[in-house]
């Protein structure tokens, strides 16, 4: 962009039309402080739909009616098996990772990062089935929901300096205190409050 070639952007006009929330993901994901990055409107369309398709969905997944049948969860972290051992794994090596990039400041790869770490909750959901979970095996299935509500925590409180608002309605519906809240699994408590159905975060253009 330049002001001789007359091809700047309004912000405020950004803002007004995709969000303030995602137009600021959008600037810190697509550029870093050392490097200019490529701005395009059907990029930030793009970056949208796939924080609708991961933090979105993740958020929607786990705060759906469906797998709450009561407005409280169940303390249940035995990691017995291996598809949770891995999640966990991963959560662990996201925390430390977002660490490091913070301190560096490298905010393009700390967005990735946990960008990436969403992806692989939603694919952790999607084998687990809980929803088949919940009417065949009711332990089994307290064990994946808390674990898929542990990483939407840890991924929401990674995310809360960028998607500020966003953030604070998951936080809202998870009952928990951004400041109370530790980087560390296994945070929720047996009979945790929570609230349920939340409305979907983002719109895909």
């Amino acid at each position: 962009m330049s002001k001789s070639l007359n091809n700047v952007v309004n912000p405020i006009e950004m803002v007004e039309k995709y969000g303030l929330d995602e137009f600021r993901y959008f600037l810190l994901r697509e550029s870093s402080f050392e490097n200019d990055g490529n701005f395009t409107e059907s990029r930030i369309k793009t970056v949208i739909t796939e924080l609708a398709n991961t933090i979105g969905n993740l958020a929607c997944r786990c705060l759906c009616k469906k797998l709450n049948p009561t407005d409280y969860m169940t303390n249940q972290f035995i990691l017995e098996k291996n598809i949770d051992i891995n999640l966990i794994n991963e959560l662990n090596t996201t925390i430390k990772k977002t660490n490091e990039y913070m301190n560096i400041p490298d905010i393009q790869n700390y967005i990735n990062t946990i960008y990436h770490f969403s992806q692989e909750v939603n694919k952790y959901i999607t084998h687990t089935e809980p929803w088949i979970l919940i009417k065949k095996d009711m332990k089994r299935f307290e064990e994946v929901r808390y674990n898929m509500y542990e990483s939407l925590r840890i991924i929401t409180l990674l995310l809360s300096p960028i998607l500020i608002e966003k953030t604070k309605i998951i936080l809202e519906h998870l009952q928990i205190n951004l400041n109370d809240s530790e980087l560390e699994y296994g945070y929720f408590t047996d009979k945790h409050k929570i609230k349920i159905e939340i409305k979907p975060l983002f719109n895909k253009n």
